[in-house]
């Protein structure tokens, strides 16, 4: 059905086309016509116009919505040839241009009407590397874009009865990118990068395609501390270069701050960008682009307010204007977005992604998804992102024995024998942050053993005595021979606990509290570091995704009830706990205590989904170690990013405020 609307038609046409194919022939124009085209339209998705149809040299677009985003279109399309032709001068491409507004009717796809056969004919009239524009058009734009109109009178047009009142749109070259370095997320440190060719290879190839306008997605799949991020940096500063834009982003742990990984890459690139590639990439979606990144209008202080809507408009909008800004921005230089840790994105996060993948158009782009194992209910599945973008899969594994030697012998300055490289792969299972954290060990023990004469065996002597490594697994109560490095802290939490019912070890993902409280502070109790703790019960438990059921299981050890008695217990009553200790240890003497220790506290708000299990576990924990006369104790070992989510429980938080004890990485 035919509708008439006021509407903005623009038609480009590339110059001496014909002339050009006679020149190179059939395959090497059809090369550069798909480059050309390629070009233009990704101009038009970046200013939202409708491509209308082809005109053989060129395209016919439409712009319903806004002259001013006709006018940065027609800007793009300019600065994307003169890229082009940059790139290749013996090809000596050149555009022409002309824009023209008016009232038209859109019937079957297409538009006719007053404006259509001007901008035709405007654009037949404009020479090579201009844009002529109508004055109707010039007056719709006003002053937005910044855009300077110079007049070039009333032209004289074939079939129009009357001269067309019309004005040049200046534009420059591109000026360029300023040089985006690489992200700070992207750390290099740390042990020598070993191994990984093969990766690299499919990572490589898979470049290749973006470069040539094939966006390609990526994802790397492995354990943590397998070298994810570490390979996705090597990656990038081997591609990084002045036409390469690398942009970085994580996503936070188990908390959904919207988009949160894309804000991140697109915050760094707007702080690196200069203004005037802004306003062209960003265009009129710019309003809507800044709710995500509000530096964005620090850069260009002239944008307006974001439109407001409902919120699956608004969800929409952003997500427009987000793919809008990849494409303009990959148009300029080829990009590499890297997203990380997303097996903790929230459905927002995934869902734009889904969105980027899906977008029309190429581009050239490649995305890099960095992911871990999900918890259970998290929205990441990363099987469906391989069917749904055909991308490419790399699943890190650990490091071989020969890549192992290697290492070590950049640690301790000599080859090692491949004996030693191969105990070191069998206790670490080649996982390089394991890796690294033996090689500290080494370097510390290094100052403790007699030198032998020859440097490699003072390898592999230091190596065979300063190994009791457990692999990928903590130690454990029964490991306390081999555990050692933490005296000093072991000594100071004990003297905490000769004080207090509660001690909060908390430190960073690796940092070694689990094997500190299991095999450092336990055994210590058990062997009667502190007065009758000999005697004393010492429960271990981790809390699952049943918390309850776990601190259950681990009373009815003591206290003669079944799990399942002692769950209904303490489902039904908080001060179940405190109790069921009190009567257990009612025929032992008063130094008597039951000591939980409660290892991965932060299971409660990963693996736990039921917000009132939750709240029940902490309400028990938290009266049995602060009620009067109680004879609990507990030992709680958590990551410190979760150390906000425990602190929401106010009671739980002035208790972990008063007996929380940070712990660092070992000194290497």
């Amino acid at each position: 059905m035919a509708s008439t609307q006021t509407v903005t038609i623009l038609f480009c046409d590339l110059v001496g086309s014909t002339a050009l194919m006679t020149r190179l022939g059939d395959d090497a124009n059809d090369r550069v016509r798909r480059r050309v085209f390629a070009t233009l339209r990704e101009a038009v998705a970046a200013c939202r116009g409708e491509e209308v149809k082809s005109t053989g040299d060129g395209i016919m677009v439409a712009f319903a919505a806004s002259a001013a985003d006709a006018t940065s279109c027609a800007v793009a399309m300019q600065r994307g040839v003169s890229r082009l032709s940059a790139q290749d001068p013996l090809l000596g491409l050149t555009l022409r241009i002309g824009v023209s507004s008016g009232e038209a009717t859109h019937e079957e796809r297409d538009w006719y009407g007053v404006p259509v056969v001007e901008a035709a004919r405007l654009e037949n009239k404009a020479r090579p590397n201009q844009i002529l524009a109508s004055d109707l058009t010039r007056g719709l734009v006003g002053s937005r874009g910044g855009y300077t109109f110079t007049s070039v009178g009333a032209l004289e047009l074939k079939g129009l009865p009357d001269p067309l009142p019309a004005s040049e749109v200046a534009w420059e070259p591109d000026p360029g990118l300023l040089a985006i370095p690489l992200p700070s997320g992207l750390s290099r440190s740390g042990p020598p990068f070993a191994g990984r060719d093969d990766s690299l290879s499919v990572l490589r190839a898979a470049w290749d395609e973006a470069v040539g306008g094939e966006r390609r997605f990526v994802l790397v799949t492995g354990e943590d501390g397998i070298g994810k991020t570490r390979l996705a940096a090597e990656f990038a500063a081997s591609v990084h270069a002045d036409d390469v834009v690398v942009l970085y982003g994580r996503s936070g742990l188990d908390r959904e701050i919207p988009y949160e990984p894309f804000a991140e890459a697109l915050r760094w690139y707007v702080l690196a960008s200069q203004p005037h590639a802004l306003r062209e990439q960003v265009g009129a979606a710019g309003a809507e682009l800044a709710r995500l990144v509000p530096a964005l209008r620090t850069k260009l202080p002239e944008l307006p307010e974001a439109r407001a809507g409902d919120s699956d408009a608004e969800r929409g909008w952003l997500f427009d204007a987000i793919a809008g800004a990849l494409r303009a921005a990959a148009a300029r230089a080829s990009m590499l977005l890297i997203l990380d840790d997303l097996e903790l994105a929230g459905r927002s996060t995934l869902d734009l992604l889904r969105y980027l993948l899906d977008a029309d158009g190429g581009m050239r782009l490649m995305v890099m998804a960095l992911a871990g194992t999900a918890a259970p209910g998290s929205p990441w599945e990363a099987e469906v992102f391989l069917r749904a973008s055909g991308g490419g899969h790399v699943a890190l594994r650990g490091l071989s024995t020969v890549e192992v030697q290697w290492l070590v012998a950049q640690a301790v300055g000599t080859d090692v024998a491949s004996d030693v490289a191969g105990r070191i792969r069998r206790e670490t299972d080649g996982n390089p942050r394991w890796v690294a954290d033996l090689l500290g060990r080494l370097l510390e023990a290094r100052g403790r053993v007699a030198a032998p004469a020859d440097a490699g065996d003072v390898a592999e002597s230091v190596l065979w005595s300063a190994c009791p490594y457990m692999g990928l697994r903590s130690f454990d109560t029964g490991d306390a021979e081999l555990y050692f490095g933490r005296d000093e802290v072991v000594g100071a939490l004990l003297g905490r606990l000769a004080a207090a019912r509660l001690l909060c070890v908390v430190g960073a993902s690796g940092s070694g509290k689990s094997s500190l409280v299991r095999a450092g502070v336990v055994p210590q109790l058990r062997a009667g570091a502190l007065p009758g703790s000999r005697d004393w019960d010492v429960l271990v438990l981790t809390p699952g995704a049943n918390p309850l059921s776990a601190l259950a299981s681990a009373l009815a050890g003591v206290s003669g009830l079944s799990a399942t008695a002692a769950l209904r217990d303490v489902e039904a009553d908080a001060r179940a706990v405190d109790l069921t200790v009190r009567q257990s240890l009612a025929a032992r003497s008063d130094a008597a205590r039951v000591v939980l220790v409660v290892d991965q506290l932060e299971e409660i708000f990963t693996l736990c989904r039921d917000e009132k299990e939750r709240g029940r576990f902490i309400d028990a924990l938290l009266h049995a170690v602060t009620v009067p006369g109680g004879r609990t104790m507990a030992i709680v070992a958590m990551r410190a990013d979760f150390y906000g989510e425990a602190a929401r429980y106010s009671g739980f938080a002035e208790a972990l405020d008063a007996s929380h004890a940070l712990l660092g990485p070992m000194d290497l």
